[in-house]
Formats: C-alpha cells, sequence, structure tokens
C-alpha cells in the first residue's frame, strides 16, 4: 500500500513536470516575431511542396534530413542509451525510475531548443507522440509499459532518419 501511494504521488509528479514542459515549450514556440513566421511561412509553403509525409507526420526537406540543434540531437540519444540500458521488464518501479529519466532528457530538449522554421515545426512532429509514449511507460499497467517502451523504441530510431546535427 506504501508504494502504490508513492507511484502515484510519483506519476503525479511526473504528470505536472511534463504539463510545465509542454507549456513552456508551446510558450518558447510564440516568442518568434511576425516578419520571421512570415519568412518562415513562404519557405516552408516551398518546403511542403516538396517533401513526403510518414504515417508520424513527418517529412523530409526536398528528401534530405532537418538539421537540427546539437542539444535536440544530445538528448534524443541519451534517451535511446536509457532505453538500450533498460533490462528490467517486470518491474513498475523500473519503468517509473526509466519513465523519470527519459521526462528529464525530453525537458532538456524543450529547454535547449533553439530551432526554427519548418525544421522547428518537424521536430515538434517528431516529439508530439513523443511525450505520450514516455507518458505511458510509467503506466500502472506492466503491459502497457512493455507495449509503449517498445513503440519508444522504434520511435527513438527514427530520429536519425529526419534530423541531422548542424
Amino acid at each position: 500500500m506504501k508504494k502504490s501511494k508513492q507511484m502515484k504521488k510519483s506519476k503525479q509528479t511526473i504528470n505536472a513536470i511534463l504539463f510545465v514542459a509542454a507549456l513552456m515549450f508551446a510558450i518558447s514556440c510564440g516568442q518568434y516575431s511576425e516578419n520571421k513566421h512570415d519568412n518562415d511561412k513562404a519557405s516552408s509553403e516551398t518546403v511542403e511542396e516538396n517533401h513526403h509525409a510518414t504515417d508520424i507526420g513527418l517529412s523530409l526537406d526536398n528528401g534530405k534530413p532537418w538539421i537540427a540543434n546539437p542539444e535536440t540531437t544530445t538528448g534524443i540519444e541519451n534517451m535511446i542509451k536509457l532505453t538500450k540500458s533498460f533490462t528490467d521488464k517486470e518491474s513498475l518501479e523500473a519503468f517509473a525510475n526509466l519513465n523519470k529519466e527519459l521526462v528529464g532528457e525530453f525537458n532538456e530538449i524543450f529547454k535547449q531548443c533553439t530551432m526554427t522554421g519548418e525544421a522547428h515545426n518537424q521536430l515538434h512532429n517528431y516529439l508530439h507522440p513523443l511525450k505520450g509514449m514516455i507518458d505511458s511507460v510509467g503506466s500502472s499497467d506492466i503491459e502497457t509499459c512493455r507495449k509503449s517502451f517498445d513503440k519508444l523504441q522504434k520511435h527513438l530510431a527514427e530520429y536519425s532518419k529526419y534530423f541531422v546535427n548542424e
């Protein structure tokens, strides 16, 4: 019973952190000037005509990966390392700890985001489903944790197809 209360409190804390991170990201995305958005819109319309959409809502930049800031790539690489080294798929506590570490990396990506324009929009397309997968890895149901973990690993592996370092 004590562990159950701790898990519930931990999950509430993690959800609060994710909410604050998403809010900060949304606010930071809205801080570009009108002229910047007008220029980005013009260039993104051209780009939109030439790239290919995928089932996860991502597209390439004329068949090439988008340029990402190094901090974003480092955060994704850290998440990949965390998932590759994770072995205890029988423990809700282990999944909760993994969730906590992944949330930390996810928050750092938002905190250090310097991307702009269509590359930034595509990063949103990549990160949006990632957040849900990270949340589900911290579920109180072991099957949900396992399934989400598998989806998360596959999604993280897709990053290098769509983004490269500056």
